[in-house]
């Protein structure tokens, strides 16, 4: 079971607002709170679901990271496809 975090609200979104940041949509996210397995985990406060502003930067920085990785691979793969074409 996860453990109890401390709850500073200024700190934290509702799951419209974490959506958004996340290009998500807000189903996506409640699933996540429901059946749990998400990449972060929200914040119960009185029936409300409450999103950390810190959770959703750290996601978001893995996933632009995850995507530059992506491209780099994409672009290397192009380069020896290139030069495959060029020296046959």
């Amino acid at each position: 079971m996860p453990r109890p975090r401390k709850l500073d609200i200024e700190l934290t979104v509702t799951t419209k607002e974490a959506a958004r940041l996340l290009d998500r949509r807000p189903q996506t996210l409640r699933k996540w709170a429901c059946y749990g397995g998400g990449p972060i985990e929200p914040i119960r406060s009185h029936g409300r679901l409450l999103w950390a502003l810190e959770d959703i930067e750290r996601l978001r920085k893995f996933r632009n990271a995850e995507r530059q990785k992506a491209q780099q691979k994409a672009q290397q793969r192009q380069k020896a496809k290139q030069q495959r074409s060029g020296a046959s």
